[in-house]
């Protein structure tokens, strides 16, 4: 599905970048959701006016920048599986009519830790469009934090 509107074979590549761009040829002027760390773990969010009429949900996810697995069954069994922008959790913020809104919240608030980042999306109603977004960026993880053996590390590379 590109940009919401267009469903598309993802196999056949003629179709996807006609899809692709049909939808960069409207003229759609949402204005972009600003997200920033203010102090310590809070953070503020700016949701903008957009066209009258228009409803939806303000949502915050909260993900692991980076996340590792040790898979001990299965056809992965023994192995170290790398994964990134993990979403741990998905928070209705507020209802969205098209006027601008703010929020300002801990990273506890969220149940997210100093190294999660956060993004926050205006999810059109019916459709299920994303009409803006934006997110913060969690804070580098330490190489210290992260054991592996020496095979995982070779595996990783």
């Amino acid at each position: 599905v590109v940009a919401g509107s267009y469903a598309v074979p993802g196999g056949q590549r003629p179709l996807v970048n006609d899809a692709i761009n049909r939808a960069a040829s409207e003229q759609l002027s949402l204005p972009t959701v600003a997200v920033g760390r203010i102090a310590n773990d809070r953070i503020r969010v700016s949701v903008p006016a957009m066209r009258r009429g228009q409803t939806g949900t303000v949502y915050a996810a909260v993900y692991n920048s980076q996340k590792f697995t040790r898979v001990r069954g299965g056809e992965n069994r023994g192995r170290t599986l790398s994964n990134i922008n993990v979403v741990k959790r998905l928070i209705a913020l507020a209802p969205y009519a098209g006027k601008a809104q703010s929020f300002t919240f801990s990273l506890s608030d969220l149940d997210a830790s100093s190294s999660d980042g956060v993004a926050v999306f205006v999810q059109a109603d019916k459709v299920g469009r994303i009409l803006s977004a934006a997110s913060v960026v969690p804070r580098a993880i330490p190489a210290a934090q992260v054991t592996l053996s020496q095979s995982e590390r070779r595996m990783l590379r």
